[in-house]
């Protein structure tokens, strides 16, 4: 009888086990460069060209962020919009516009790879100097199918400076910012 029990109790918890829901989104993420500082182009991992080194500190953050959230996460290169790169992107106020050539290539890349949300992170840096942090960041996310534009959050890191008895270091800024828009990612 004691057998009976043991064999019950095991298929209850493997049924309550495989019927629960697991909601795990596919995001694709693009970090795009700004603002006075920011060329033009496609940037990659191993510094095949110019690109700040904070671009891909925050690509990485938001790649470990929302893994660990449970979320499936894919990426595109960091690309480098220039000084106006950010103005004519959809975005809270344009929601219906539609996204420029240079992000279409991203797109369709995220939609061929089943992702459920693009997120694009537009990092606007005052200067050229591969060690300057960017001024302002802006996150939007995109729902694909159907095509939705979802949320905006605009950030501005702390300067350094800022608390001088514990300073805050740009991954803990980064990854502070990211958590945040974690609930805006659901069915």
């Amino acid at each position: 009888m004691q057998v009976k029990k043991e064999q019950f109790f095991l298929g209850f918890l493997l049924f309550a086990v495989l019927n629960t829901p697991v909601f795990a989104a596919g995001l694709h993420i693009l970090v795009a460069e700004t603002g006075n500082g920011a060329g033009e182009g496609r940037f990659s991992q191993d510094r095949q060209g110019v690109g700040f080194d904070s671009s891909l500190l925050w690509e990485s953050c938001l790649m470990d962020v929302f893994f660990e959230a449970g979320h499936i996460v894919s990426n595109s290169p960091v690309l480098g919009l220039g000084r106006s790169g950010g103005m004519n992107i959809p975005g809270r106020e344009s929601p219906g516009m539609e996204f420029p050539g240079e992000l279409q290539k991203d797109l369709a890349e995220a939609r061929s790879g089943l992702a459920d949300y693009f997120i694009l992170v537009l990092l606007s840096y005052p200067a050229a100097d591969r060690k300057t942090k960017p001024e302002q960041v802006d996150v939007r996310i995109y729902g694909l199918e159907p095509y939705r534009f979802v949320y905006e959050e605009t950030g501005f890191l702390a300067p350094a400076a800022a608390a001088p008895a514990r300073p805050v270091n740009e991954t803990e800024q980064a990854k502070r910012f990211i958590r945040l828009l974690i609930p805006r990612i659901k069915d």
